[in-house]
C-alpha cells in the first residue's frame, strides 16, 4: 500500500527523497508536487487538496489510503484526508510533519512576513505565502481518524503545533517529537528518527483502524407515510446546507396517498464528514432504498445542489433496470463539463453565499456585510450570523453558535463540488427555474435560456417551466402552490 507524500509548495521535492528512504522499503512512495507541472496555481487549500484527490486515485483508485505532508504540506494532507473520507474512502494512515496551525488567524491578515515574530513568521509561511490568497486561511474541520504530528523539537518549545486539537480530539492526536528545527528535523541524522516514527506510525495505525462512522448513516427520513404505500414513492433532496424540513410544506400540498421521503444530507449535525461528491451521495442513498425500487413507481426531485444528486440516482437507477416515473430538477445549474475549472471558495465567501440564500429565504437583509466580519476570526464570523437568526427568530435563543458548523461545512462541501455526469441522460426531466431577484429582467431572461441549453447538453430530453418566486421562496406559502400545479408526476 503506498504512502503519498504532499509537497509543502516549496517546487522543490528534495526533502521528500531524503525521507523516503528511511521510511520501511516495503511501503511504494508518492510525491505530489503542489502545483503539477502545467497546471495553474489555485487560491484555496481545498482547491489544491480536490486536484489531489484527483492524482491520488488515478494511482490508488480506493482505499485504505496513507498520506502525510511536511509544513503546508501537512495542511494539504489533513484537507486531502477530510475529502476522501467524504467520498467513504477508508484513511488508514495521516501524518503531519511539523505542521503549524492557527485556527485563529483572521481571514483578512496582510502583515507583512518580516514585521511578524518568530512564531507567527512560520505560520504566515506555511499557510498564507503558499496559498497566495490571505483571504483563504484554511479551517480544518473534524474528521474520525488518528493524527500522527510530528513535532520538531523547535517547534515543542515555540508552542506552534498544540492547536491542532482544536479540531482533533485529545484522544486521536498522536503527538511524535523529533530531534531538531522544522528543517534540520529532515536532514541527517534527524530525518532517519523521523522516517522510523512515521514507518512505526504507520504500522500501528494498522493495528488500530476502525470502521468509519460515516458509513454507518442513514439518510432516509419520511416526510408521509401515505395511504397507497409501496405504489408510488417520491423521493427529495435537499440543496447544499439545506435539510429535509425544505420539503415538509411541499409534501402537505401533494396527494395524500403519497408515500414521500427526503434524504438527509450527511454532516449537518456537525458529528460526520459530509459527502464530497456528488456521485458517492447519490450511491449512498440508492443503497437506502434499493427494495422499494422493484415494489411501484419511484420519483425524485430534487432542489438546487440535490438537483445534481437526483439526476446521478436518475442515471444509476437507469444502469440497473429502474423505471423512474418523474424526475424534477428545482433551479438547478446544469452539470460541469470536462473544462470546468475546480470550484474554488474561501472561507468568507462561503459564509457571505449562506448569508446570501438565507436573505433570499426571508427576502430581506440580515444586515450582515463582508467589512463586517472580515477582521474576525471563523468562531467570531459564526457568532456574528448565529446572532443575526436568532434575532430572525430563525433559530432560538437557547441554541448555541456552534449549531451552524454543521450546516455550513455541508454548505461548503457542497459549494466547491464539481460534478461531471459520466454521460447522457435520455430520459424526461422537468427542469423548473426562478428568477434570480438581483437581477433585472432582461438578465434573468438570459440566465434562463443559458440554464436550459447547459442542461440539454446532458439531458436533451429536457422540459422547462419558470417558477413564481425565488431560488429559496418557490418552496414557500404561495409560490409553492402555484408550483404544485406545475409539476409534473407522471
Amino acid at each position: 500500500m503506498p504512502l503519498f507524500l504532499i509537497d509543502c509548495d516549496t517546487g522543490e521535492l528534495r526533502y521528500l527523497s531524503a525521507l523516503a528512504s528511511y521510511i520501511n522499503e516495503l511501503t511504494p512512495i508518492y510525491a505530489l508536487p503542489a502545483v503539477p507541472a502545467g497546471e495553474v496555481r489555485l487560491g484555496t487549500v481545498e482547491g489544491m487538496a480536490t486536484r489531489m484527490v484527483q492524482m491520488i486515485r488515478s494511482v490508488q483508485p480506493f482505499g485504505p489510503y496513507q498520506i502525510a505532508g511536511w509544513s503546508f504540506g501537512g495542511i494539504l494532507a489533513y484537507e486531502i484526508a477530510t475529502q476522501l473520507i467524504g467520498i467513504n474512502q477508508d484513511v488508514r494512515f495521516l501524518g503531519l510533519i511539523d505542521t503549524p496551525y492557527d485556527p485563529w488567524i483572521s481571514d483578512s491578515s496582510k502583515e507583512p512576513k518580516e514585521q511578524l515574530d518568530d512564531r507567527k513568521q512560520l505560520l504566515y509561511l506555511s499557510q498564507t505565502q503558499t496559498i497566495g490568497r490571505e483571504d483563504s486561511m484554511y479551517s480544518a474541520q473534524g474528521i474520525p481518524i488518528p493524527v500522527h504530528l510530528f513535532a520538531s523539537e523547535q517547534s515543542i518549545k515555540m508552542n506552534l503545533t498544540p492547536r491542532w486539537n482544536v479540531p482533533v480530539p485529545h484522544e486521536q492526536l498522536r503527538t511524535i517529537t523529533i530531534p531538531g528545527t522544522c528543517h534540520s528535523m529532515l536532514k541527517s541524522p534527524n530525518v532517519q528518527l523521523l522516517g522510523d516514527a512515521i514507518s512505526q506510525a504507520i504500522q500501528n495505525a494498522f493495528a488500530d483502524s476502525t470502521q468509519l462512522r460515516e458509513k454507518d448513516y442513514y439518510p432516509l427520513v419520511m416526510l408521509q407515510a401515505g395511504s397507497n404505500s409501496g405504489k408510488a414513492s417520491l423521493f427529495c433532496v435537499p440543496g447544499a446546507g439545506d435539510n429535509v424540513t425544505r420539503f415538509i410544506e411541499l409534501a402537505d400540498n401533494l396527494d395524500k396517498r403519497w408515500v414521500i421521503y427526503g434524504f438527509q444530507p450527511r454532516g449537518l449535525d456537525g458529528a460526520l464528514v459530509p459527502y464530497s461528491t456528488v456521485s458517492t451521495a447519490s450511491q449512498v442513498y440508492l443503497s437506502s432504498i434499493k427494495e422499494m425500487c422493484s415494489k411501484g413507481q419511484i420519483h425524485l426531485l430534487g432542489h438546487s445542489f440535490g438537483g445534481w444528486v437526483v439526476f446521478d440516482m436518475a442515471q444509476q437507477l437507469l444502469k440497473e433496470g429502474c423505471q423512474i416515473s418523474s424526475l424534477i430538477i428545482l433551479d438547478s445549474e446544469a452539470p460541469d463539463s470536462q473544462d470546468t475549472p475546480i470550484r474554488e471558495y474561501s472561507r468568507m465567501e462561503v459564509i457571505m453565499h449562506i448569508i446570501g440564500a438565507i436573505e433570499m429565504d426571508l427576502e430581506r437583509s440580515l444586515g450582515i456585510s463582508q467589512v463586517d466580519i472580515n477582521l474576525q476570526d471563523y468562531s467570531a464570523q459564526i457568532e456574528v450570523l448565529h446572532n443575526a437568526l436568532v434575532r430572525e427568530g430563525i433559530m432560538s435563543r437557547r441554541s448555541e453558535p456552534d449549531t451552524l458548523y454543521g450546516p455550513l461545512r455541508t454548505f461548503a462541501m457542497a459549494l466547491r463540488t464539481r460534478y461531471i455526469p459520466n454521460e447522457i441522460y435520455h430520459g424526461a426531466i422537468q427542469l423548473v427555474l426562478a428568477d434570480d431577484q438581483r437581477l433585472d429582467q432582461a438578465a434573468n431572461q438570459k440566465k434562463y435560456q443559458q440554464t436550459v441549453e447547459e442542461w440539454k447538453k446532458w439531458a436533451p430530453n429536457v422540459t422547462h417551466v419558470k417558477a413564481p418566486g425565488n431560488h429559496m421562496t418557490l418552496l414557500k406559502g404561495k409560490n409553492l402552490h402555484e408550483l404544485v400545479k406545475l409539476l409534473r408526476f407522471c
